[in-house]
């Protein structure tokens, strides 16, 4: 068993320990597939948030012990929810106002704000309350993207890149691919009667 696996086969000894749970050998291969791209010290944390916040006795899986990961980086990193982040936007306004550039704490508000018609068109609003909520959902839609995209297996991702280059690729190109599988193929004759 090499390095990269190691920390996942013990978290399965966590679990197995903590809900008399046995995982059997294909039960192994799928959570070690699924987790060793995931830090051993951050698997072991999310792991443990798992094991405190479950009511039920049941085991984990492991998109809910990726979706803890994501969580714990994601407060780590200091990133606050929406109504939070509104309160950085309602300092900028009433302090830098239009006349300046406010310096966002981090990049999601910034994006948020461009969402949500940009600096400018959110100084010259008249309508806060409409304002605020546009925003929050707007931050909170890109925080969830970006909490997604942590949760994202490696290989998920790579595919993904892949559909969406070919994707990318000119029509007319992808047509004439098609048709010339298409007339490839064997059309098999009808026998007359």
């Amino acid at each position: 068993m090499d390095n990269l696996t190691q920390h996942v086969i013990t978290i399965l000894h966590l679990l197995s320990a903590t809900y008399g749970h046995t995982f059997g050998t294909e039960q192994s291969r799928a959570y070690v597939a699924t987790l060793a791209d995931i830090d051993g010290a951050l698997l072991k944390a999310a792991t443990l948030r798992f094991i405190e916040n479950n009511v039920y006795p049941r085991i984990p899986t492991p998109g809910e012990l990726r979706q803890y990961a994501a969580e714990i980086v994601t407060q780590a990193q200091g990133l606050p929810p929406g109504s939070e982040a509104w309160g950085e936007v309602t300092r900028a306004l009433r302090y830098t106002g239009s006349w300046g550039n406010p310096a966002w704490e981090n990049a999601l508000i910034a994006q948020a704000v461009q969402d949500v018609g940009g600096w400018l068109y959110l100084c010259m609003s008249e309508n806060p309350a409409a304002d605020r909520a546009r925003f929050i959902a707007a931050y909170d839609e890109r925080l969830k993207r970006r909490t997604r995209d942590m949760m994202q297996l490696p290989a998920s991702a790579q595919y993904g890149e892949r559909l969406a280059e070919g994707l990318r690729r000119d029509p007319a190109v992808l047509i004439a691919d098609a048709a010339r599988r298409l007339s490839a193929r064997r059309v098999p004759q009808l026998e007359e009667a």
